[in-house]
């Protein structure tokens, strides 16, 4: 029960096109030849696959794009351009700026027929539609700012293999640079993500940061073993940075750590039970010990949260009441050995920190002594 709490957590809270030119809809010339199906509103609809082949020839016009789109201004224009049934049901959920509140920073829905459920995040600008067990594409979604004022948009829709969620049959991995003055996005298909190609007969996942700000790449034999290529994010640009296995990592985070930032004296120590699960404990910010904290390797990055219990509605939303203390890490491994990462905590007294974190390994004691 404990590694499913932490693995449907992690996938809903944590939180990535090589493509033939063409035209979006709403263009008479070549639209026709990417079209999947017609909505009763006569909206074309299209598939990831039909998206990697033509997204990049298209600008985007943002209407109301201002000086900072939040993230679901940047999806409606791309859904306005590209529509598709996954991005149109993510933004059903949505919360329009002008309607909210300072308190709303996120909107969580979950189906629990299908154990799969939608994330907006507008704080950290971050946005997910993982359907669960069912065969419906998935996205995922990141903005990030840019040291020139421009915001970077990144979209990975994929749709799943019959016998892997997680692997992508169709994909398409877009990104845009967001221009304030001009309240346009245009294609930027110039990258190291989007040139980057797994091994032979590996195939690639793209895990876009839900509180960070780089990017993980995936890529995974037959066996189900993964390397994982980090590309850190300068404030510009992406650049592969190191490469680790999930053995490696398991490995590495064995110990005591402490955070490099003495205003965030955070620290705990991690280590394995008679399955090779981490455990997490000794965990404190200044001293205090309030989180009992559950901890676990997914996806290229190490995650620790404090365990909480969630109610949800009738029609699988989560309930709007949230605890008086949280806790949620996600770690991915430095070159030079350490953890870095976004943070979200919140103290009993209201204290908040969101940010990014980076920790350093103080011993390699696998226990819980002292």
């Amino acid at each position: 029960m404990k590694k499913y709490l932490i693995i449907m957590v992690c996938a809903l809270a944590i939180a990535g096109c090589k493509q033939k030119q063409g035209q979006p809809a709403g263009d008479t010339a070549g639209a026709d030849t990417v079209k999947t199906a017609v909505t009763d509103d006569d909206v074309r609809i299209y598939s990831p696959d039909q998206i990697a082949s033509a997204w990049a020839a298209q600008p985007i016009e943002v209407a109301g794009g201002g000086e900072q789109p939040d993230i679901v201004t940047l999806l409606r224009a791309f859904d306005k351009a590209w529509p598709t049934e996954t991005v149109g049901a993510l933004l059903g959920i949505a919360v329009e700026r002008a309607d909210r509140h300072d308190h709303v920073d996120k909107v969580l829905h979950v189906n629990r027929d299908t154990g799969g459920g939608m994330e907006i995040n507008y704080r950290n600008g971050y946005a997910s539609v993982q359907p669960g067990d069912t065969d419906d594409d998935r996205l995922f979604a990141t903005v990030w700012k840019r040291k020139n004022g421009h915001r970077l948009l990144g979209i990975w829709l994929y749709t799943p293999s019959d016998d892997n969620r997680s692997k992508p049959d169709h994909q398409a991995l877009c990104f845009y640079d967001y221009d304030p003055k001009t309240q346009m996005m245009t294609p930027e298909k110039e990258n190291a993500l989007s040139h980057f190609q797994p091994s032979k007969d590996n195939y690639l996942e793209v895990h876009l940061p839900a509180r960070d700000r780089d990017v993980i790449l995936g890529e995974t034999n037959s066996k189900y073993e993964s390397t994982w290529h980090v590309f850190a994010f300068d404030g510009m640009n992406f650049k592969e940075e190191t490469a680790y296995t999930d053995v490696r990592m398991l490995q590495t985070v064995v110990g005591l750590w402490k955070s490099d930032d003495p205003k965030m004296p955070f620290t705990f120590r991690v280590a394995l039970d008679d399955e090779d699960w981490p455990q997490v404990s000794n965990c404190a910010l200044a001293g205090n010990t309030e989180w009992q904290a559950l901890a676990s390797i997914q996806d290229g990055r190490f995650y620790v949260l404090e365990a909480q219990p969630v109610d949800y509605d009738e029609e699988g939303n989560e309930h709007a009441s949230e605890p008086e203390s949280s806790l949620v890490c996600s770690f991915r491994l430095t070159k030079d050995g350490r953890l870095m990462g976004g943070c979200y905590m919140k103290m009993n007294d209201g204290k908040e920190f969101n940010g990014i974190l980076t920790l350093r390994k103080q011993s390699e004691l696998n226990d819980y002594a002292e």
